[in-house]
């Protein structure tokens, strides 16, 4: 997701090796375990019998296999730092009821074979686990017991070789250097060093002479301060920077884009990439396994920008029926934005970093927006999805019930300024780690984002009302400056950019000199002329008449060249070459010109434009391939939903990644809850009432009752009273549904009546 900021050496390394190895393991061994959840799942879908289930269909929602692996799911994640005190079989018997079942084929059953070889590798399971000698029986079991269907004689043969996989574990390997009383012994057999050692039992061991490989790594080891060893030189940590640097080059694409086709040509190929997520996900996957977590986990801090551009043009654009996604791939989009709701604190960073950003779309707000619609049955059934969504929500309101208790103690907060102008896109917070001073920071930001979006909704109604709006609300000076309307229209989200293209091309002087400030904002230093026009074209939609499409390009070339001139002789080159890349693109990607230009056209066009020499030929050629493989996409068109995320998007995520505020980290106490809870209440309490009508499966009324209480416990400690007061009405409808005619009756009814019982419940215990 981008150029990644890699230390080198082995310092930095060990530093952060060392910063966080027994919290990442154990938050890392949740990751582990929902990512072979997903493999199996992801495997099942492939199979018309495990399709799409609904309530109205069967008196189960889904598969007995299907639902009992999504039940483990929204357990792993509670248990933080106690899986030693977990009963294995929790967490294995879903896995195993698959291996043992006769419904899956080979595929499924190997592919939950492997999810169990993967947690035995795993340094979870040791002498003093709970129960962890019947969990290696209920192993045993499962492997020899194994029934599948056999659709050729291939896949029988693969799951043969993975039972004998994990049957050699299970006898070996499982239980780390300790040997059991039953005569289980350690993680090494035939000489071999298991890969599941940790790090430093297995350099103890290759300094100790104990590995049977004999390897000499006495001058590769260097003491640290704290006493451990770190493995260096030619095998050690330079060694595993070289291999991750190389598999995040087959990652980055963009590379193409900004260096031209000198780059490595096999990128393009959509599997290398896909290939290298695979290697990348094996190479670290006994630290963290699922990439999306694994990135939130522990890269958050560097990928601020990119995983606002992924939530927003990846899960949220997939996990919505209108984009034309099968109902499977937004199934498995939504599982994975509940997956991250019930993480402890996701939800707190996403608001604090993103929806009081006034340069950052509202991930929290379209993500609390997305899990409510999506838990609504409008048309049809209660679906699998329905109950994802309805499991996001719950988790998330559960997640700030849990909280209430841990209020942190703030300093008095600093009023926010009501009234006079202050040029509010450079307001910065003196420290980001500190709640005492980001808390009031981050609330001052949102209550200026929210005026804003006021006069941004006025401006793409009207531009010059919006303005004027804009100006009477303070967020615009009473006079207004070309300064302050240029960076108006550069850092703030949500503006039409069709009109900011508009207004940036008109001949109006004070519209010019907005253009020139505008164009003062871009820093284009060190970058291609092609990478420089798709960042630039990224943040507004280019006008459609000739003389506005000049003006813009001319501010943009005077800006370009005044950063990067190597090649160009003046910025008039810069503008002719401009123009040439424009008409280059809507020659190759318009459908309508039949007749393509060559590189050799494209070349003679350009003769004698770089103040009356040529430009060297290599640099043409590059900037031909560059536009032609990769089109400079502009703008669609306002209302379009979730962006699709194209090159010049990216270009423009990367660069923003550089020059925005750095990532708040929010710890497991309350923070911001009682300002998220007034935006989340609502479509929660809408959505689960909506449900609680519909069904009649006990355990998704069960669900919605707990939503229902952990709503009520907030309210009454935040004092939201109507909120209280709207959930105990909207409770009550469904202990009246009762219309009998005695008394005996009555009673009769209401003990045969489960969701009356459990209303009735519920407003009692509120």
């Amino acid at each position: 997701m981008g150029h990644l900021n890699l230390e080198s050496g082995a310092n930095s390394f060990h530093r952060e090796f060392n910063d966080c190895p027994v919290k990442a393991t154990k938050g890392a061994l949740a990751c582990m375990v929902n990512s072979e959840i997903g493999a199996v799942l992801a495997v099942m879908r492939r199979n018309v019998r495990w399709g799409v289930r609904y309530a109205a269909d069967d008196d189960q929602l889904e598969h007995s296999l299907i639902h009992s692996l999504k039940e483990l799911r929204k357990q792993i994640f509670s248990w933080q730092h106690k899986w030693h005190n977990i009963d294995p079989a929790i967490y294995l018997q879903p896995f195993l009821d698959v291996i043992q079942s006769d419904e899956t084929g080979a595929p499924i059953t190997g592919v939950a074979l492997s999810s169990v070889y993967k947690i035995l590798t795993l340094d979870v399971l040791d002498v003093d686990t709970v129960n962890v000698a019947e969990a290696m029986h209920l192993i045993v079991h499962a492997v020899t017991t194994c029934r599948f269907e056999v659709t050729d004689p291939a896949s029988e043969e693969v799951v043969l070789m993975k039972i004998l996989q994990v049957d050699a574990m299970d006898k070996d390997n499982t239980l780390g250097s300790k040997q059991l009383e039953n005569g289980n012994v350690g993680v090494e057999s035939d000489g071999q060093p298991s890969i599941v050692d940790t790090p430093d039992n297995h350099m103890g061991k290759l300094e100790s002479g104990k590995d049977d490989n004999k390897i000499d790594v006495s001058n590769g080891m260097e003491a640290a301060d704290n006493g451990e060893k770190l493995m260096m030189e030619p095998f050690g940590v330079p060694c595993l920077v070289e291999i991750f640097h190389f598999l995040c080059s087959l990652l980055n694409v963009i590379e193409h884009i900004e260096v031209g086709p000198r780059s490595n040509p096999i990128a393009y190929d959509e599997d290398v990439p896909l290939f290298a997520l695979g290697l990348i996900n094996s190479a670290i996957e006994l630290g963290v396994c699922s990439i999306v977590l694994n990135l939130y986990h522990h890269l958050r801090t560097e990928l601020k920008v990119q995983f606002e551009a992924f939530f927003s043009c990846v899960l949220l654009r997939i996990a919505q029926s209108k984009h034309g996604s099968s109902y499977q791939l937004q199934e498995v989009a939504m599982e994975a934005l509940v997956d991250l709701c019930r993480q402890q604190t996701f939800m707190a960073e996403m608001y604090a970093n993103f929806d009081c950003d006034i340069t950052c779309s509202n991930v929290f707000e379209d993500l609390a927006n997305l899990l409510s619609k999506s838990a609504f049955p409008v048309n049809g059934p209660l679906s699998a999805m329905h109950i994802v969504a309805l499991d996001g929500l719950v988790s998330m309101i559960k997640g700030m019930a849990d909280r209430i208790g841990s209020e942190l103690s703030l300093s008095e907060e600093a009023s926010v300024d009501r009234e006079g102008y202050k040029a509010f896109w450079t307001t910065k917070c003196e420290n980001y780690s500190d709640p005492n001073f980001w808390i009031p920071h981050v609330r001052k930001m949102r209550h200026i984002k929210r005026k804003l979006m006021v006069g941004v909704d006025h401006f793409n109604r009207d531009p010059k009302k919006g303005l004027e709006f804009l100006q009477g609300m303070h967020l615009l000076p009473e006079k207004l400056d070309p300064q302050s309307v240029a960076s108006l229209f550069r850092y703030t989200a949500g503006l039409d950019k069709n009109l900011i293209g508009d207004f940036l091309g008109n001949h109006d002087e004070f519209c010019v000199q907005v253009l020139q400030e505008f164009a003062g904002t871009f820093d284009f230093r060190g970058m291609n002329l092609d990478t420089a026009l798709r960042l630039f074209l990224g943040t507004f939609r280019l006008p459609g008449e000739s003389q506005k499409i000049q003006r813009v390009l001319e501010a943009f070339a005077e800006r370009y060249y005044e950063e990067s001139p190597q090649i160009l002789a003046n910025k008039d080159a810069a503008l002719l070459l401009s123009y040439s890349l424009i008409l280059l693109n809507t020659d190759q990607h318009n459908v309508q010109v039949k007749k393509k230009m060559t590189e050799e056209d494209f070349i003679r066009n350009n003769r004698r434009t770089n103040g009356g020499n040529d430009f060297p030929r290599e640099y043409l050629s590059e900037l031909y391939r560059s536009i032609c493989e990769n089109e400079i996409q502009m703008i669609p068109e306002q209302g379009a939903g979730f962006p699709l995320m194209t090159s010049g998007c990216w270009i423009n995520v990367l660069h923003k990644s550089k020059i925005t505020d750095p990532f708040i980290i929010c710890d497991s106490r309350v923070l911001l809850d009682h300002d998220m809870f007034a935006i989340l209440s609502g479509p929660t309490i809408a959505a689960m009432s909506v449900v609680f009508d519909q069904t009649e499966h006990e355990e998704v009324l069960k669900t919605c009752v707990d939503g229902f209480l952990a709503i009520a416990k907030v309210s009454s400690s935040y004092h939201f009273d109507d909120i209280l007061d709207d959930l105990i009405v909207s409770l009550c409808k469904f202990t009246a549904h009762l219309t009998p005619f005695s008394v005996d009756d009555a009673i009769l009814a209401f003990g045969e009546d489960t969701k009356a019982r459990m209303a009735t419940t519920t407003v009692f215990t509120m």
